[in-house]
C-alpha cells in the first residue's frame, strides 16, 4: 500500500514517516507540505492511503480530499490533525473521509487506523467516536451543529474561520483562491445570516463554534 502524508510541519513529517513506513501493510511512503502538492503527487503516483492535516495554508483540505477521490478513486483519506472540532469532523464526513485521528492519541492509534482503513473499514479516535454514529459505514454527528452555523455554506464557514484567525478580507480571498469581490459578498452573506456586524464578534463566534482555536 502506497501512503502519502500531507502536513505543513516538516519536523512532524520527518518524525512520523519513518514510523508508518514500518507498518506491515505499507510498501511505499511519500510526503507533501500542502494539499496542492498532494494533488500533484497523486496525479503522478496515485496513493492508496492519504494522511491529511487540516490546518494548512492554501487549498482547503476537504476540497482536496474530493479531488483525490476523483484522481485516485480507490484512495482512502484519513484526517490526522491536532483538533477534533465538530465543524472539522462534519466536513471530513461530508468529504467521505475514511477516518479522523487526533495527533495526540499517539503512534499506536495511528497504526491501528492504517490497519483498519487498509482493510476497508473506518477509523475514528475515541474523542470522535463519542460524538458520532457509525452504521454500515455511514457516519453522522450525534448532535446537530448550531442552527446558525448550519445555515452557512461551506465557503462561508471557511471564510468565517479565516477571519476569525485574524486574516484580512484580502488575505482570506487569496487563501480561498477567490476574488476580493466574491469574498466580500460571502462576508456580507454570513454576517446577515449570523446577525453579526462586527469583526471582533465574528472572531468570538468562530471560536465558540470550534471553527478556529483561541490564541
Amino acid at each position: 500500500m502506497r501512503l502519502l502524508l500531507v502536513d505543513d510541519h516538516r519536523l512532524f513529517r520527518e518524525s512520523v514517516l519513518p514510523q508508518v513506513a514500518q507498518h506491515p501493510k505499507v510498501t511505499a511512503v511519500d510526503e507533501a507540505e500542502n494539499a496542492e502538492s498532494a494533488l500533484a503527487k497523486a496525479r503522478e503516483y496515485p496513493p492508496d492511503l492519504v494522511l491529511m492535516d487540516i490546518d494548512m495554508p492554501g487549498l482547503n483540505p476537504f476540497d482536496a480530499t474530493r479531488s483525490l477521490h476523483e484522481i485516485a478513486p480507490g484512495c482512502k483519506v484519513v484526517f490526522l490533525t491536532g483538533h477534533d472540532y465538530d465543524s472539522h469532523v462534519e466536513q471530513a464526513i461530508a468529504a467521505n473521509a475514511a477516518g479522523y485521528v487526533v495527533k495526540h492519541d499517539g503512534l499506536q492509534v495511528l497504526m491501528d487506523a492504517i490497519s483498519r482503513v487498509s482493510d476497508g473499514g473506518l477509523f475514528f479516535s475515541d474523542a470522535i467516536l463519542e460524538r458520532i454514529v457509525v452504521d454500515k459505514n455511514q457516519v453522522r454527528l450525534t448532535r446537530p451543529r448550531s442552527d446558525a452555523v448550519a445555515a452557512l455554506s461551506r465557503r462561508e464557514r471557511e471564510l468565517l474561520a479565516l477571519l476569525g484567525k485574524g486574516a484580512t478580507l484580502k488575505e482570506a480571498a487569496a487563501q480561498m483562491q477567490v476574488s476580493y469581490k466574491t469574498a466580500d459578498n460571502q462576508k456580507t452573506s454570513l454576517m446577515r445570516k449570523l446577525g453579526i456586524h462586527d469583526r471582533v464578534e465574528l472572531a468570538r463566534f468562530a471560536i465558540r463554534e470550534g471553527l478556529v482555536s483561541p490564541t
